[in-house]
C-alpha cells in the first residue's frame, strides 16, 4: 500500500482529487484488454469502451464507481477540473459493476492539450443510494463533494492512467 500511496502522491492524486484513500479493496482495471497499472500511458483511441473492472468488495455491501479526469482542458489549466467520465453506484460487493446502477454513462477520455489524468475510485456506501439525478454538467465535478455529500468516506480502490490526445498520421501520397 506504501507504494501506491507514493505513487498518487508523486502524480497529485491525493490532495488534488482526493484526501486518501484506505485501499482495502482489491480493483483491478482492464482498457482495451490491457492490465492498467497505476501511473501507466494509454492511447485514448484504445478507451473508447467503458474499463473492464474487477474488484471484490464485502457480500451485502454497496459500492459507487466514479472516473475523473482533473486536467480538462490542459493540465496547465485545469479550468473545468474535474471532468467527470463516469458514476455508476449500488455496485454490489461480488463486484459486478453491470449490477450498479449507471447514474452517468462512460464517456471515453477525450484529451485537449498534454498528458491527462484519468482517475477511478471505488466508495464503499453506508446505504443504497438508489438512482440519483446526475450531474447537469460533466465539468466541475468534485469528487470530495460527491462523496461527502453521499456519505462515502474515502475510496477502498483507486486507480489511475494517463491518456493524450493523439497526433493524425498523413497518408502518403498515391
Amino acid at each position: 500500500m506504501s507504494s501506491n500511496i507514493d505513487s498518487f502522491n508523486v502524480r497529485q492524486v491525493i490532495g488534488d482529487v482526493i484526501d486518501i484513500t484506505s485501499s482495502c479493496t482489491n480493483m483491478t482495471v482492464y482498457i482495451n484488454g490491457r492490465l492498467i497499472v497505476n501511473g501507466c500511458s494509454i492511447m485514448s483511441s484504445l478507451a473508447t469502451d467503458a474499463p473492464r473492472i474487477r474488484f471484490q468488495g464485502q457480500a451485502g455491501h454497496l459500492y459507487t464507481l466514479l472516473l475523473t479526469d482533473p486536467d480538462m482542458p490542459s493540465p496547465s489549466n485545469p479550468t473545468q477540473k474535474e471532468y467527470i467520465h463516469w458514476i455508476v453506484t449500488d455496485i454490489p460487493g461480488s463486484g459486478n459493476i453491470n449490477e450498479g446502477n449507471v447514474i452517468l454513462p462512460y464517456a471515453p477520455p477525450t484529451p485537449a492539450r498534454g498528458y491527462h489524468r484519468y482517475i477511478l475510485m471505488m466508495f464503499e456506501q453506508a446505504m443504497p443510494l438508489g438512482l440519483l439525478p446526475p450531474p447537469l454538467t460533466r465539468s466541475h465535478f468534485n469528487s470530495k463533494f460527491f462523496a461527502f455529500a453521499h456519505q462515502l468516506g474515502v475510496p477502498k480502490a483507486v486507480a489511475y492512467f494517463w491518456a493524450k490526445k493523439e497526433t493524425s498520421q498523413r497518408r502518403p501520397e498515391a
